[in-house]
Order: C-alpha cells, then structure tokens, then sequence
C-alpha cells in the first residue's frame, strides 16, 4: 500500500528510480523531479521490502558513477586552468571518490585488514626463530619488515 495516498506512485517504477540512482542521482534529486519529498520517497522504498532491495543494490552500483564523475572533474579542466579551478576540481573529484567509497564495496578503503592466524607449532620458539617468522608473515601480508641481525646479549658476555 502506497505510504501517501495522494501522490500518484503509479507513475513511477522501481526500474527506473534504480536506473536514476545507478546513474549517480541522489534521491533528493530524484525526489523533486517526481515532484515528491524526499521523506515521501523514502517512505515509498521502504514500503516494499523488493524494492528496497533493489535501490539497495543500485546505490551500490551508483559507485562506478560517482567514480566517473571524480575522473571527469579532473580531465574536464581546460588547458588554462586557474589554480582555484584545479583546486575545485581536485576537491571534487576527491569528494566523489570518497562517495563511492562509502556507498560501493569495491570502492571502499582497503586500508585497514583483518588477519587471521593459526599457529601450527606449538613447541617454543627461540627469539631469533619468532623474528624471522614475524618477517616472513610480514612480507606475506605485503609489509615492510626484514629480519635485520639479532644480538643475544646472554651470548656475548
């Protein structure tokens, strides 16, 4: 059941507010084209748990949009560029790609990682062996860590 009886959601498909939203449009914007709030729009999505889905699914897609749009602020840049308008551009196109992250998986910030571990050995190790381990998981996991040479104290007195 529609959630205003007097807006004539008839006229509008799930399909195309979908299409909308993957072509980057945000739902206020989508709402005052169809003439609606943007609360009433909402309120229309979540009143039909498929098409929430699918306007979930688009907002995912959309980020290739708002990755295109950061790409063309930048190469829209005429020639003669004034340092504000570079500035503009670089801080829009950085707005847009921070977007697209926050909206699409595969746009996300990659920059914090989860790892997980099993120890398979569980007899004692020496400091020097746990070193050259701790390089060898690193290197693994694309960090920078290199066993550099280990002095035992003990030893040397």
């Amino acid at each position: 059941m529609p959630c205003n009886p007097k807006i004539d959601w008839s006229k509008h498909t799930t399909d195309e507010l979908c299409e909308l939203i993957m072509d980057g449009i945000m739902l206020t914007q989508i709402a005052r084209q169809w003439g609606v709030s943007k609360y009433a729009l909402l309120k229309w999505i979540a009143a039909d748990e498929d098409r929430a889905a699918k306007s979930r699914e688009a907002r995912s897609i959309s980020g290739h949009s708002w990755d295109e749009m950061a790409v063309k602020a930048i190469s829209d840049l005429p020639k003669d560029a004034t340092p504000a308008e570079i500035t503009k551009a670089r801080e829009l196109a950085s707005h847009y790609r921070w977007r697209a992250s926050k909206i699409s998986p595969p746009y996300a910030d990659k920059s914090h990682s989860i790892v997980e571990a099993t120890i398979k050995q569980a007899k004692p190790l020496s400091d020097l062996e746990a070193l050259a381990e701790i390089a060898e998981l690193s290197q693994q996991l694309g960090g920078k860590y290199q066993l550099v040479e280990v002095v035992d104290e003990e030893e040397d007195q």
